[in-house]
């Protein structure tokens, strides 16, 4: 999946710092920079971007807006505990004056399948060793995410989807 950053920023020294958070946090995505620096952005942008781009990469979902001084994160953590210390940890790092709102709710646990299904599943996750292979290879998963982030007329928007 890929992470998109689209938008405007408020000079070059920002959109850098941005996008090398985005790539740090998001570090198993394909990052597409497409941020312009432009005038207008509020003081301490990438001082609240940032942190606000480590608690929407722990999200399964999620949608992160900033507007002025306000940074609104929304979506789906994976575990209650994750939820609790996102909300807990928005806003910590913040620069002075700046607000914060968090709409964090956990994602609902998948349906059960049957054994069939199960194995299945399994299957397609760790597949055999094809003959001649190291017998001892462990089997590993890759998991990807698809967001996408900026900011236009003063608000940083991003979408994320597992």
């Amino acid at each position: 999946m890929t992470l998109t950053l689209t938008g405007y920023v408020p000079d070059n020294n920002v959109h850098a710092a941005v996008a090398a958070a985005a790539g740090r946090k998001f570090f198993s995505e394909n990052v597409v920079d497409n941020l312009k620096a432009s005038v207008g952005a509020p003081g301490g942008f990438a001082g609240a971007v940032v942190p606000a781009l480590g608690a929407l990469s722990r999200l399964s979902t999620g949608t992160l807006e900033v507007s002025d001084r306000e940074v609104k994160l929304s979506g789906d953590a994976l575990y209650d505990a994750a939820s609790t210390q996102i909300r807990a940890g928005l806003g910590k790092d913040f620069p002075q004056g700046w607000q914060f709102k968090a709409d964090i709710s956990v994602k609902p646990a998948a349906a059960p399948v049957d054994a069939t299904v199960c194995q299945q599943l399994f299957r397609t996750c760790w597949p055999r060793e094809k003959s001649g292979s190291n017998p001892d290879a462990r089997p590993s998963i890759r998991i990807r995410r698809g967001c996408s982030i900026g900011w236009s007329n003063g608000a940083a928007l991003s979408n994320c989807q597992h």
